[in-house]
């Protein structure tokens, strides 16, 4: 259900806020002057993901159902013996399989084993899904958008099309429009998930395969619950159109009343995304409940406050980015960063940056949200080796570099702290604020002595 958005030298993280860049570039200075327009092209892409998760409907929804997953996990962790991965969809209590079912069909298709190209479409359109709603009751909705191709062997497939798809193609688009051809140029992208939007406009609404119409079409889909419906209405009626509209026009056709009600939300989208807005923050900001991670939860509190706000003052706020040229230049780009901030980046070096937004100008820990995806990682996608969890913390080197430069004692050096094999076993053998912060991270959640079969 949980994927990482990957491109081809970049990871984001959806719902943690937090990216990986294959580089070993400083950042730190990355929208003041020119760097390596492959550094560029991959924090732009990445955070563009980042722009998805803080500032669409669908972004919200993903954060909200993650976050209840995670509570639902510090529950079972009570247990002195934790079956991983754990599994929501067998869960009936709070509603966990429910919203799961609904995640995973908003969500769709990600990327294709052997990265199938798509030679030729034969269909793309809705399908009736049994849905189980919260009185217990199962209903049929025609919610589930498929596109179906084959590749240039004939071989038939049946692509889910939803958030992932959507937002790696607005991604890929916008990417390949500033910096083309510049991340791996001799390594083309797989066509699913990156170029399902094109390939779909190209078969089903050529006069608007445009790069900026496809951008804001996306834009518009990702501000409803299922974007992979609101996909497949939007062409239906842009197809409808008698003149060609502009592509702000085509993000503003996307989320009208109209298109809304076709998708089954009764109230305007911007009453939706203030709604869906307040209950991601009062969500994420329940990860830092402990004291230490104070400027966790302020950052979490004024970046969702600050996002509303921006998000309604830029309706096609990722389509102006588009529009904006290198990021050093990209006043659109410049503006997000500005009062979003950008709370994880990790670089290949191992260095971890952080953009502080206008709301909140002090540091407050980036390693903090790339320790809860780590332990959200150990919870619900990893495998078990000979029936027993062994994970190394991918923070250690990380860790390292910190307390080297914060000069204090490196608490991975010490023979009793397993950082290689068990490192949650850790917060049993130092004081919390002597801890790494993968070590916080799990004492919040109790996994002290916990055993992962």
């Amino acid at each position: 259900m949980f994927d990482r958005k990957e491109s081809s030298e970049g990871c984001y993280y959806p719902t943690f806020l937090c990216m990986d860049l294959d580089t070993n570039d400083n950042l730190q200075y990355l929208l003041h002057y020119p760097q390596n327009p492959c550094t560029e092209a991959l924090f732009l892409h990445e955070y563009i993901h980042y722009l998805q998760d803080l500032t669409t409907v669908s972004g919200y929804a993903q954060i909200c159902v993650v976050v209840d997953n995670m509570k639902w996990a510090s529950r079972c962790i009570k247990k002195k013996r934790i079956h991983v991965p754990l599994d929501p969809f067998s869960v009936t209590d709070y509603y966990l399989d429910i919203n799961a079912q609904h995640l995973k069909t908003s969500i769709g298709n990600g990327r294709i084993k052997n990265d199938p190209p798509i030679h030729h479409i034969t269909d793309f359109d809705t399908y009736e899904k049994s849905m189980r709603i919260p009185n217990g009751m199962d209903i049929d909705a025609k919610i589930d958008a498929v596109l179906t191709f084959t590749d240039c062997y004939g071989q038939e497939y049946k692509y889910h099309v939803g958030e992932y798809a959507i937002s790696e193609c607005q991604a890929y688009m916008v990417e390949q429009h500033i910096y083309p051809n510049t991340i791996k140029p001799n390594e083309p992208a797989p066509d699913c998930p990156y170029r399902v939007v094109q390939k779909i406009f190209e078969r089903f609404c050529p006069k608007y395969d445009d790069t900026m119409s496809m951008i804001a079409a996306c834009e518009a889909c990702l501000m409803h619950e299922m974007p992979g419906l609101a996909l497949k209405n939007l062409i239906d009626e842009l197809n409808a159109t008698t003149k060609k509209i502009t592509a702000e026009e085509v993000f503003f056709l996307g989320v009208s009343g109209r298109m809304l009600n076709k998708s089954g939300q009764k109230i305007s989208y911007f009453d939706r995304l203030k709604e869906y807005n307040g209950h991601a923050m009062t969500q994420l900001r329940s990860y830092f409940k402990a004291s230490y991670f104070e400027p966790c939860k302020k950052f979490v509190e004024g970046v969702f406050a600050e996002a509303y706000q921006y998000r309604i003052n830029n309706p096609c706020a990722i389509l102006k980015i588009a529009q904006g040229g290198w990021i050093f230049a990209n006043a659109h780009l410049k503006t997000a960063v500005s009062l979003l901030g950008c709370s994880s980046i990790l670089n290949k070096a191992n260095d971890m940056f952080q953009f502080s937004p206008r709301c909140y100008p002090q540091e407050c820990e980036p390693g903090a949200f790339a320790a809860f995806r780590f332990l959200h990682e150990l919870l619900f996608t990893e495998k078990l080796p000979n029936n027993h969890m062994v994970a190394a913390c991918p923070m250690k080197v990380w860790c390292q570099k910190s307390f080297k430069k914060n000069n204090l004692v490196d608490i991975t050096a010490r023979a009793d702290v397993d950082c290689d094999h068990y490192p949650w076993h850790n917060v049993d053998i130092l004081p919390i604020l002597r801890q790494c912060i993968f070590g916080r991270v799990a004492a919040t959640y109790g996994m002290q002595g916990k055993k992962l079969r």
